[in-house]
C-alpha cells in the first residue's frame, strides 16, 4: 500500500541530504590546465573560479588571441571535472536515480 507520509519522509531526508553535500562541494576544488601548464584554472564547487596561473612563457609569447583560448580551454575542463565531482557527490543522495536538475 502506498504510504504517502512515509514518502514525504523520504523527500525531506534527501533534500536535508543534498543541502549537506552542496555545503561539502563548496569547500571542493578542480583545477585544470592548457597548454601544457601555461594556463592553470581552479573552480569550487560553485563552479567559481578560485585561481587563474599564467605561465612566463604565456607572458612572452605576446599572443592575446592564444591566451584567450587556453584560458577558455582551462575553464571549460575544470568545469568538466566539477560537473563529474558534483555528479558523484549528489549520487549519494539519489542512489543513482536519474532526478530532473534543480530538484534540490
Amino acid at each position: 500500500m502506498f504510504d504517502i507520509g512515509k514518502m514525504m519522509s523520504q523527500v525531506k531526508e534527501m533534500k536535508q541530504k543534498a543541502e549537506e553535500i552542496q555545503a561539502e562541494l563548496a569547500q571542493k576544488e578542480e583545477s585544470a590546465t592548457a597548454g601544457g601548464t601555461m594556463v592553470t584554472v581552479r573552480l569550487n564547487g560553485h563552479f567559481e573560479m578560485t585561481d587563474l596561473q599564467l605561465s612566463d612563457a604565456l607572458y612572452a609569447a605576446h599572443d592575446p588571441a592564444m591566451t584567450r583560448d587556453l584560458i577558455i580551454a582551462a575553464h571549460n575542463e575544470a568545469v568538466r571535472k566539477m560537473q563529474k565531482t558534483v555528479a558523484k557527490e549528489m549520487q549519494k543522495v539519489t542512489g543513482g536515480l536519474p532526478l530532473p536538475p534543480g530538484l534540490f
